[in-house]
């Protein structure tokens, strides 16, 4: 059985876009050679360790009002990070 193989064609509207849609190409075919060797294990450890690039505890300024979010997870949990945070800062803006 073959693999089959899909084609994006993407349309730039400007160089910059060009050169931004270039930069992205080839930072995914670096990181796919890499990749390709690898476990299933060991790609999975690799995404986990660069899942959150940044501290996820932070302050979220709301006008009067500062929140200090300090995350934990729960396993079973179906709301993401994001749907939280959004969630809780439009209950204070209302």
């Amino acid at each position: 059985m073959s693999k089959s193989k899909t084609i994006h064609m993407i349309e730039s509207n400007s160089d910059e876009q060009y050169e931004l849609f270039q930069s992205i190409i080839q930072n995914a075919e670096k990181r796919i050679t890499m990749l390709e060797p690898m476990t299933r294990e060991e790609r999975i450890e690799y995404f986990r360790s660069r899942l959150y690039p940044q501290d996820i505890n932070f302050d979220l300024d709301c006008g009067a009002t500062v929140l200090h979010v300090n995350s934990k997870f729960a396993k079973n949990s179906e709301e993401s990070i994001a749907g939280k945070v959004q969630r809780v800062s439009q209950k204070i803006n209302t």
